[in-house]
């Protein structure tokens, strides 16, 4: 492994661990339409995708109970870099998708069954 990807790896852990990402709540604000200090968030999951990347679930409820499923897909892109009199050097970045979609109102009950009708009389 390269010095340059064992530091840029470092940072994004220590980024990560350190509180600096944005806050699921703020993630979802401009999404969804409540303000983060109002959003409940539950359901939270997350998977690696590989090196600094990866993908984060989770529901977003605003006062009044309206629920949103949102996501966060993180990519890690490299690219060799030539500067003129210098030996090659890789830069890297990363970038970030968040949608929230709202969640699907619950079914109303079903309607009961209706009565069955009594048998016929004998003759």
């Amino acid at each position: 492994m390269s010095r340059s990807v064992e530091i840029v790896g470092a940072l994004v852990i220590s980024l990560a661990a350190s509180g600096c990402a944005p806050s699921l709540q703020n993630l979802s604000a401009g999404r969804v339409g409540c303000s983060p200090e109002d959003i409940l968030i539950t359901n939270r999951a997350s998977r690696s995708l590989g090196w600094a990347s990866g993908a984060v679930t989770w529901t977003a409820t605003c006062p009044g109970g309206q629920s949103y499923y949102c996501s966060n897909v993180s990519t890690t892109q490299t690219a060799t870099v030539m500067i003129p009199g210098s030996s090659p050097g890789t830069a890297f970045g990363m970038s970030s998708q968040v949608t929230c979609t709202p969640a699907a109102a619950p079914l109303p009950p079903a309607a009961p069954p209706p009565p069955v009708a009594p048998p016929p009389a004998a003759p």
